[in-house]
């Protein structure tokens, strides 16, 4: 793509490499989703058409044959075929599954062409849906919330990220799709609480799609370490340390910024499995279950639950259980998780949620004495917690006064204690122990 922006000028630019760091990041963004997005868009004018040609031609290189060359497929049967992109056919299943439980969905997506690629995929499938984006009028969106809000026959709720981020109360839906992340963690937050308002009924379920080694896991990547920021600076939350990296230090630069990161061979370096793979790990050693578990509890969303008894239910429980794997592997995916145990780690007091999202009567049944043996568990947990507060401000009080001990603030003694060797750590820590022998 290099020569493509430097027709006039062989020798390069003067803020090369960076002229080609934003438009590549762009197209990226777009494969990760759907190829049509990186073809010219056929709404534009045709001065507009053809750059958007050539620079697909530079994208696509040896391959612009296979993908049917530059110019945009304006097909129905073509764009609203889930083969063409692996994220639909994720949402085909998910989408079978819910509507026979009778669930509404929120569909959001930052693209406006993904989302008449959408549009053209629930006309297909018979979805009845309603959509709102930047070129909805004010004065109809409104009406289009209550109109999906009250009427049972709306099923689907087509929106951009942008446009229907803020400002809309659709109680009525009950599952969400955020088919594409956004640099900004807060984006996605503030479009899937649009579902997570007063009236809402209803368990709500929210379901991110990801390319797996793509550029899209770094984005997610940043927008857990961005989650854990704002946890620390505005809840004073204690977070777990996912990824490497010391602000102000050139030895240890991490793999989320730079240019360098941002560009490098994703294939096999699957940054959110390695985070579960991490947090499953820290989990095991508080005794608690790994989040990979929730794979199971992903996969049983393919199988829809049907008129049976709970005898029944149990007996087939095995058969079930077996048909997970091979429907995930079908649809190609290779790991999920809950965001909110990575983002905001601690031991779940409740560790079997089953029935939680379909069986919502069950808030309203008498206490009994399971309840109230419950309410005691949730006492003990709370002791339990406080107890670990405690020791973690007797660690803090540590920390500070071998701080102190080696004549350094804290963020430069923490600088200290990653680049030195376990051996100058060790050596440290004895000196204080002697020092101060009434400690424990």
């Amino acid at each position: 793509m290099w020569p493509y922006f430097h027709k006039d000028n062989p020798e390069g630019c003067d803020s090369c490499p960076y002229c080609l760091v934003l438009p590549c990041l762009v197209k990226l963004q777009q494969i990760s989703n759907h190829l049509e997005l990186i073809k010219p868009n056929p709404k534009d004018d045709h001065e507009k058409q053809r750059k958007d040609a050539e620079f697909a031609s530079a994208v696509f290189g040896d391959d612009l044959d296979l993908v049917g060359g530059t110019t945009a497929d304006e097909s129905f049967m073509g764009l609203s075929d889930v083969k063409h992109c692996g994220k639909m056919r994720a949402l085909e299943k998910l989408m079978i599954s819910w509507a026979s439980h009778g669930d509404k969905i929120l569909l959001f997506s930052y693209s406006v062409r993904m989302l008449d690629i959408l549009e053209k995929f629930l006309i297909r499938k018979g979805y009845s849906f309603s959509r709102l984006d930047g070129s909805t009028p004010t004065s109809l969106r409104q009406s289009l919330v209550d109109d999906f809000n009250s009427s049972p026959s709306k099923q689907v709720f087509l929106i951009s990220t942008r446009a229907g981020g803020l400002g809309l109360n659709l109680v009525g839906a009950n599952r969400v799709v955020i088919f594409d992340p956004n640099w900004n963690p807060a984006q996605d937050l503030q479009a899937q609480d649009r579902s997570f308002r007063f009236g809402q009924k209803r368990h709500v379920v929210v379901f991110r799609f990801l390319a797996a080694g793509s550029l899209e896991e770094l984005v997610y990547s940043r927008q857990v370490y961005k989650q854990q920021l704002a946890n620390i600076a505005v809840s004073g939350k204690m977070e777990k340390r996912y990824f490497e990296g010391v602000q102000d230090c050139k030895e240890f630069q991490g793999e989320l910024f730079g240019i360098c990161n941002l560009f490098r061979d994703l294939s096999d370096k699957l940054f959110t499995s390695e985070i579960i793979e991490l947090h499953e790990l820290q989990q095991d050693g508080h005794g608690h279950h790994g989040a990979k578990q929730n794979l199971t509890e992903f996969g049983l969303c393919f199988v829809p639950e049907e008129g049976r008894t709970s005898s029944e239910i149990s007996y087939n429980e095995n058969r079930k259980q077996k048909a997970v794997k091979p429907i995930l592997e079908e649809l190609g995916i290779l790991y999920a998780h809950r965001n909110e145990d990575i983002v905001n780690y601690k031991p779940r007091i409740q560790e079997n949620r089953e029935g939680s999202m379909e069986h919502d009567d069950v808030l309203q049944q008498p206490p009994t004495l399971a309840t109230w043996k419950r309410k005691s568990d949730v006492m003990n947990s709370r002791k339990s917690a406080v107890n670990s507060t405690c020791s973690k401000m007797q660690k803090k009080n540590q920390y500070r006064l071998l701080s102190q001990f080696k004549g350094m603030g804290k963020l430069e003694f923490s600088r200290w204690v990653l680049s030195a060797t376990p051996a100058a750590r060790q050596k440290v820590l004895e000196e204080f122990k002697s020092t101060h022998r009434n400690m424990p």
